[in-house]
């Protein structure tokens, strides 16, 4: 039985020089996204340069765009257990 394909193309991408030295992403997640740039500059005050965003948040692509540029940031897509091998 063949596995249906993914919706998306997705490719690998090398790692950043931030997750190769700290090997720390801090993953997001809340109810909605109006407190990431401050819990974001907590992080990184600390140490943390990446972070991911989850897409359970509301207003989570606006969060993302708002922190792009500042530091390494990625989309928690939700794969299922077969894309994420």
């Amino acid at each position: 039985m063949s596995t249906p394909a993914a919706p998306f193309n997705f490719r690998r991408v090398p790692l950043s020089g931030a997750l190769l030295r700290t090997r720390i992403i801090a993953v997001l997640r809340a109810e909605d996204s109006s407190r990431m740039n401050a819990a974001a500059d907590i992080l990184v005050a600390n140490g943390i340069r990446c972070l991911e965003v989850a897409m359970t948040t509301e207003g989570a692509l606006d969060a993302v765009e708002r922190l792009a540029g500042r530091l390494p940031a990625g989309v928690d897509v939700g794969l299922d257990r077969d894309d994420a091998r």
